[in-house]
C-alpha cells in the first residue's frame, strides 16, 4: 500500500490498506494510513471513519485527531474540527498546527476573540510564517481591528514581499482605515526596477 501511495496510485493504496485491515482489524497504522489516502483523494467523511478506528485503537494519538480534525475541516464541519483540536491540545498542548487549525475553525465558526488567539499562540510556537500572519489579520479585520490586521499584513509583507496576496489584504488594511492613497502605493510600485545609481 505505502508503494501505492508514494507512486500517486492513491486508489490502489486504499485496496491494499482494505486488504490488510480485512487481515487485522486491531492494526491503528494501516487505519491510519488509508485514513490519509482519503484525505489525499478528497473522501473527507471515509477518511473521518477510519480516523475513528484509530481513535479507538489509539486513544492519546494526539496526530489522529488533529488529522481527523482536519478532514472534519474539509468536509465544512468546523465544530467537530475545533473538538477534535481541542483534543489534540489537551494531550499536546503546544502543538502549533493543532492551534492554527483550531483558529481557522474557529474562524469559520465566527468565533473571532478565539481564533486570533489561537493564532497568536500558534504564531509563539512557530517561526514567523506569512500564512498565520494573514490568517489572524483577516480575524482582526473581520473583529474591526484594523489597526492590528495592517500590522500583521506588514509583517507579512516583510516575509514575502512579492506576494500578490499580501499586497492587495495590506491594501485593503488601508482602505478600511480611510488611508487609500497609502494603500495603493505597494500596488503601484511593485513591478517597476529601481534605476541604477
Amino acid at each position: 500500500g505505502l508503494e501505492r501511495a508514494h507512486t500517486g496510485d492513491l486508489n490502489g493504496a486504499v485496496g491494499y490498506y482494505t486488504q490488510a485491515i480485512k487481515l487485522r482489524l486491531d492494526e491503528p497504522e494501516t487505519w491510519l494510513a488509508r485514513a490519509r489516502a482519503y484525505v489525499s483523494l478528497g473522501k473527507y467523511r471515509d477518511a473521518i471513519d477510519d480516523f475513528d478506528q484509530v481513535a479507538r485503537l489509539l486513544p492519546d494519538k494526539v496526530q489522529t485527531y488533529v488529522e481527523r480534525g482536519y478532514a472534519y475541516g474539509e468536509a465544512g464541519d468546523y465544530q467537530r474540527a475545533a473538538d477534535d483540536m481541542t483534543r489534540a491540545l489537551r494531550l499536546q498542548s503546544r502543538n502549533p498546527r493543532a492551534l492554527t487549525l483550531r483558529a481557522a475553525a474557529y474562524a469559520k465558526l465566527s468565533q473571532l476573540p478565539e481564533a486570533a488567539a489561537d493564532f497568536t499562540a500558534a504564531m509563539n510556537l512557530s517561526a514567523p510564517d506569512t500564512d498565520l500572519l494573514l490568517g489572524r489579520a483577516s480575524v482582526y479585520a473581520e473583529m474591526g481591528e484594523h489597526q492590528k490586521a495592517l500590522e500583521d499584513r506588514t509583517a507579512a509583507l516583510k516575509l514575502s514581499p512579492k506576494s500578490a496576496q499580501v499586497l492587495i489584504s495590506r491594501g485593503g488594511s488601508y482602505h478600511a482605515l480611510g488611508q487609500h492613497q497609502q494603500g495603493l502605493v505597494p500596488v503601484q510600485t511593485q513591478g517597476r526596477q529601481t534605476p541604477a545609481p
